[in-house]
């Protein structure tokens, strides 16, 4: 075994280094928060452990308030999703093969509302994008401005008005003058 001289440091033993959260695998993260509203899958997109995504959301209020927002806007979109399913479902065709002829016995469309993953989403982050409405809703103000809603209305008024106007002419256009 060789010796170290005298007054020379110990050699350290390093670890190796863990990934870090760097601004690339924060985006990464915050775009596949949105778009799935999964943190596993997110964390997992961004190559990072879902635990530290809590860690750092526990730890840096910027990235907890980017958090809240990517996981609001994934809750939007599948509560969109939710409600095109409600109403049309998704179809699928299935097509029965007879065994000894191959022939084909029979072609059915079968109807169905497979919601279960997304429910399952939704109960999972309802709290959370629930309570971040409200601080967004309280942030920009309860209620609406009278003036504001009135400048709104007459905005629009003005629009129909030449809409109205314009669908006058084309609607005179082809018709001669004096009529």
């Amino acid at each position: 075994m060789t010796q170290r001289p005298i007054g020379a440091p110990r050699p350290r033993m390093s670890r190796p280094r863990r990934p870090r959260w760097t601004i690339q695998r924060r985006r990464q993260f915050l775009a596949a928060l949105a778009e799935t509203s999964n943190v596993s899958a997110a964390a997992q997109a961004a190559s990072m452990h879902r635990c530290t995504a809590y860690a750092l959301k526990g730890r840096d209020p910027e990235f907890a308030r980017a958090w809240k927002e990517a996981l609001e806007q994934g809750y939007s979109d599948l509560e969109l999703h939710l409600m095109r399913q409600s109403i049309d479902g998704t179809m699928r065709t299935e097509t029965v093969i007879d065994g000894e002829t191959k022939a084909v016995k029979q072609v059915r469309t079968i109807h169905s509302y497979p919601l279960t993953v997304a429910v399952r989403l939704l109960t999972a982050h309802r709290q959370e994008v629930e309570s971040w409405r409200r601080e967004t809703e309280a942030a920009i103000g309860a209620g609406d401005d009278p003036e504001d809603v009135d400048a709104l209305d007459a905005e629009l008024e003005a629009i129909c008005e030449r809409f109205l106007a314009e669908d006058d002419g084309e609607e005179n256009a082809g018709e001669p003058a004096g009529e």
